[in-house]
């Protein structure tokens, strides 16, 4: 149900301070303020490390976006938001991040991966509300979701996280031009996610999955890195019209001014957890079920 936006979660974000309450106000974001645009952003973040040879080249041997697509992007969106929801430094975040660190740890993952994919998080979702938000994030606002995010990094063990929001912005934009580049891994995997997001749209949309897509990732450098063609202009100029509807009606109606978002039926849907999941279950199978039996690895899935 449409509710009037009245403001009360823009003016609790500029009264916070991002040094002190950085928690709070991704909260409030996630929860309030941007929720369906966070959501959107995360899984484009994902989309967009494959664009660096060295992960399309990791996720191609695990087959796990070509093969069980779907699973893939229900486990990362349960494990960020057992992580995120908490908070990283919280018991349950912890434990979670110990976890995580558990899978990745049956990979050869270069410390500069992991700092690049981080890095997404932080600027996808900055991109996104800029580009097709309702409106753009403030200062305190990008320095509370570059806070966050650190603390994640650092529970991850990721090492060299540049010293500030600023700083980062430069490391990752220096690391795509030194990176970024076409792989035929790159296209095999971004077909796979494609096929994962298409199951998450109405069935009616969902043979324009591609489109959206493309037309949202609004970069055609990247296009071409991920195997995409950019959509005719006809389709994106009616694309970018819907988008720029929705953030007209986003300033003046809000979903999730008088409920969370974390209660909505949206966040809470996984397409392979349908009864819901154990969250310290969450992952490749066969790498969850080594840690559990505490044996080496023999295979991937």
């Amino acid at each position: 149900m449409l509710t009037l936006r009245t403001g009360k979660y823009t003016r609790q974000l500029a009264e916070l301070d991002p040094a002190e309450n950085y928690h709070e106000m991704v909260r409030i974001m996630a929860e309030h303020e941007f929720p369906l645009d966070t959501l959107i952003a995360g899984e484009l973040a994902q989309l967009k490390t494959f664009g660096i040879p060295g992960i399309a080249r990791l996720l191609h041997q695990t087959g796990r976006y070509e093969k069980e697509s779907t699973k893939r992007l229900d486990d990362t969106k349960a494990i960020l938001r057992e992580i995120m929801q908490p908070g990283p430094d919280s018991p349950a975040g912890r434990e979670m991040v110990g976890h995580l660190n558990q899978i990745h740890g049956f990979y050869k993952i270069p410390n500069h991966e992991f700092l690049y994919t981080l890095s997404l998080f932080i600027f996808e979702t900055v991109r996104w509300n800029a580009v097709f938000g309702w409106r753009a994030m403030t200062v305190n606002e990008k320095e509370a979701l570059y806070r966050e995010f650190r603390d994640l990094g650092e529970a991850m063990n990721i090492q060299d996280i540049p010293p500030s929001y600023e700083a980062f912005e430069q490391w990752k934009t220096a690391y795509e031009q030194a990176h970024q580049t076409y792989t035929p891994e790159a296209e095999k995997v971004t077909v796979g996610i494609l096929g994962g997001l298409a199951a998450l749209l109405p069935v009616w949309i969902r043979p324009l999955t591609q489109t959206l897509v493309a037309t949202l990732i609004n970069d055609e450098q990247l296009l071409k890195v991920l195997g995409l063609k950019a959509p005719p202009l006809w389709q994106q100029r009616s694309i970018l019209g819907l988008m720029k509807t929705r953030a007209w009606l986003g300033r003046h109606f809000n979903l999730w001014e008088k409920r969370s978002f974390a209660d909505s039926r949206i966040i809470n849907h996984y397409i392979h957890y349908p009864n819901g999941y154990q969250r310290m279950r969450l992952g490749p199978k066969v790498l969850v079920g080594r840690i559990y039996a505490r044996k080496p690895l023999e295979q991937t899935d």
